[in-house]
């Protein structure tokens, strides 16, 4: 009898679970997954194991080190910052998306030039994004481009 209750009980996770990530509702799975600091994740793409990670470190790991920098002078950050050693992308007329160096780094480069900035952001992924990012590489299908 307690087998049967328990074998029903995991029926009903493991039904929970697949719907949310089947309906894409990962920020939801991701609290659920990191609520008390337990969060270990393991995915499976094309019947191999491509992660067996914590939540914080596979969100990690996508996240990168990118920052979103708000400058009126976008073009004399992007000279100094890719002077400094970073990539950078206009994503607006005074939005920049800068990877490859720290926050801080970011702001110590731009105040030793006296370039103004209004706002320095660290973009985290999302576990939604990480797992894109993973399951991209063990698609089993992909839809041609028609032209």
């Amino acid at each position: 009898m307690d087998a049967r209750i328990e074998i029903d009980g995991l029926r009903k996770r493991f039904g929970f679970l697949r719907s949310l990530v089947s309906s894409h509702l990962m920020g939801e799975l991701e609290a659920l997954l990191t609520e008390g600091g337990a969060g270990h994740l393991v995915v499976v793409g094309r019947g191999k194991v491509t992660a067996d990670t914590s939540v914080a470190d596979l969100v990690a790991a996508a996240s990168g080190s990118r920052i979103m920098l708000r400058t009126t002078a976008a073009a004399d950050a992007i000279t100094v910052l890719v002077g400094a050693g970073a990539e950078v992308i206009a994503t607006g007329s005074a939005v920049l998306e800068v990877s490859g160096l720290s926050s801080e780094r970011v702001v110590a480069a731009l105040t030793e030039h006296v370039i103004p900035f209004s706002e320095v952001t660290a973009r985290r992924a999302t576990l939604e994004q990480a797992y894109i990012e993973l399951a991209s590489h063990s698609v089993e299908y992909r839809a041609e481009a028609t032209s």
